[in-house]
């Protein structure tokens, strides 16, 4: 956390795909990323993450290119938060590239949907809680135990 209103994360992964057949030996190296940044100030919460997702490679085919952004904000009001979440709002569409290696049937795609780019969903969650309450937060602010146990 910075100045108790931020929340900075981020991380790297790295995948390393071997694939053997009959008459076939691939191997794929990929690098994935995701950023993301928190701002949480009284009962709202506003928080943006960027993700580049690393190659995938299953048999023979090389699912590449997938990136995925998000916008969200959020109110929360006792126990209900009430939220609006954009996605993709930096880029125009979705695309991912699939390639099947294999010397007989190969072949190259590009995928691309419109209707994901830009998209706005309004997000609604209520916060059950339930279980023992241990009342902790009263016995660190009067120092002292209602509790009665057995030694």
């Amino acid at each position: 956390m910075l100045w108790n209103v931020l929340q900075l994360s981020g991380s790297i992964e790295s995948r390393k795909y071997w694939s053997n057949g009959i008459d076939f030996r691939h191997t794929q190296h990929s690098i994935g990323w995701d950023v993301a940044a928190t701002f949480m100030y009284k009962n709202f919460t506003a928080s943006v993450e960027f993700q580049h997702n690393s190659d995938y490679f299953f048999g023979e085919v090389l699912a590449t290119g997938e990136e995925a952004h998000a916008i969200d904000l959020q109110y929360r009001w006792k126990r209900l938060n009430v939220g609006l979440r954009m996605f993709n709002p930096f880029q125009k569409d979705y695309k991912r590239n699939e390639e099947d290696w294999n010397k007989y049937a190969g072949y190259s795609y590009q995928y691309h949907i419109d209707d994901v780019a830009r998209m706005i969903c309004v997000t609604l969650s209520w916060n059950i809680n339930f279980g023992r309450d241990y009342k902790s937060h009263n016995k660190k602010m009067q120092n002292s135990d209602t509790d009665a146990g057995v030694l």
